[in-house]
């Protein structure tokens, strides 16, 4: 039997006389069309649908700084509509992989987009996955910030773990070497100070094996400044082309189609590398010379894996010592984003490295040090309140009430924030009073 959204069945189930479902919402393939089909149910004007749509826009808007590499594991609840964001710089020829995990008690279909930001205009997409494919993989086109975002769809959650790391995007062009080899960069001076160096300077001894970046068709000169050189056209169509000069000679043919990986000459010095040691100097040219370096740079290691407890994903923690730091970001170079009293209440809602992401219960968000918090699960002391005594559901006045005792009680003092202690009931329901000597 098709899988339909709640939503759907509603909408179905409402008239009287039912229609099959419209496909729109459950075969949307992009978040943009799943966007539209909110519209053609009307969802969009339904809270539930308004807090996705406004979940989906501030991801994007007010994302989390991660570097990269990252890996962070979370959990998006299924009955509140929510979305994350991570922001991060990439270089461009950088390739982005995004790996997502994702366990939910239902079938899911999760949105993954990449969003490439600048400064005077808003985000642009400018990559996503099928809503049932768990990886993206970019080649970035522009240096600068980008934002990905994570969304499934309405009333669907679940844990996820997402990696993020960047990789070379072309092959090594000499065999057997790295970067290490590089020994002149690009943008260093030539002729004086009269150009500059469009390039790299691979060095190698002569006759070592050039190889091809990627599959595509070669073309074979020679000049004056670059000796035997290839230009490497991409089979794919795309304007990008590489450049390898003072070759001691050709592995190929004019013309020939090679594949990445292939050898296509040999390391010299001829042009006017005559005076030098034997180097490949290498290129990449779209609209201009473009630095080679970040799509040659080595792939990124492995993130950090979490030092958190995952059981203690969406429940409550307290700080165990004064002056406890929230952090803006999971490193401990991070900047603050504020300091937090012994014994303060905050809800874990993801993990990274040594850092759990927290939010505090005035919505405020960030990390804090794993060695910095601990379960609330144990209460840190009991409590005997009077029959007046109002359990509230946030540590407010104006926040709804759970309870109100009605009678003389023993509570059990999970955290504070603020004013307000964080209490389980006898029924162990949890909630928010105000603490000895403050008025509600």
């Amino acid at each position: 039997m098709p899988r339909w959204p709640v939503p759907v069945l509603v909408l179905a189930a409402a008239c009287s006389q039912p229609e099959p479902p419209r496909p729109a919402l459950t075969e949307a393939p992009t978040h943009e069309r799943y966007t539209a089909a909110l519209a053609e149910f009307g969802l969009d004007r339904t809270a539930l649908g308004q807090d996705w749509l406004r979940a989906a826009d501030a991801a994007v808007a007010d994302p989390i700084p991660a570097a990269l590499p990252f890996r962070e594991t979370g959990y998006l609840p299924p009955d509140q509509p929510t979305a994350v964001g991570y922001r991060f710089d990439l270089d461009r020829g950088r390739r982005l992989v995004v790996d997502v995990t994702f366990e939910a008690t239902e079938p899911t279909r999760l949105y993954i987009d990449l969003f490439e930001l600048a400064e005077g205009r808003g985000p642009r997409l400018v990559a996503s996955t099928a809503p049932d494919a768990r990886q993206l993989d970019y080649e970035a086109r522009r240096s600068g910030p980008h934002v990905l975002r994570v969304q499934p769809e309405l009333l669907r959650g679940g844990r996820f773990t997402i990696t993020e790391r960047t990789r070379a995007s072309l092959g090594f062009p000499v065999e057997g070497l790295s970067t290490l080899a590089v020994q002149s960069a690009f943008g260093d001076s030539r002729d004086a100070g009269r150009r500059a160096h469009h390039g790299v300077d691979i060095f190698a001894p002569r006759g070592t094996p050039v190889l091809a970046g990627i599959d595509g068709r070669v073309r074979t000169s020679t000049g004056d400044r670059g000796g035997k050189v290839i230009w490497l056209s991409p089979a794919s169509g795309e304007r990008r082309r590489l450049y390898y000069a003072h070759l001691d000679g050709w592995a190929v043919a004019n013309g020939a189609a090679v594949r990445a990986g292939d050898v296509i000459g040999f390391v010299g010095n001829t042009g006017n590398a005559r005076t030098t040691p034997p180097h490949l100097h290498f290129g990449v040219y779209d609209r201009g010379p473009v630095d080679p370096s970040p799509y040659l740079s080595p792939d990124d290691g492995d993130p950090w894996e979490a030092a958190g407890d995952a059981t203690l994903l969406r429940d409550w923690v307290r700080t165990t010592v004064a002056g406890a730091t929230l952090r803006v970001a999971a490193s401990s170079r991070a900047t603050a984003r504020l300091g937090l009293e012994l014994g303060a209440a905050a809800r874990v809602v993801a993990m990274s490295g040594a850092f759990y992401r927290v939010v505090l219960p005035d919505g405020v968000s960030g990390y804090v040090a794993v060695r910095q918090v601990a379960s609330a699960r144990q209460p840190l002391e009991e409590a005997r309140v009077d029959g007046t005594a109002t359990v509230r559901d946030r540590p407010v006045l104006r926040a709804a009430v759970i309870e109100t005792l009605g009678e003389p009680s023993t509570v059990e003092v999970l955290g504070r924030f603020g004013d307000y202690q964080l209490v389980r009931l006898p029924d162990a329901r949890i909630g928010w009073m105000p603490a000895p000597n403050h008025a509600q």
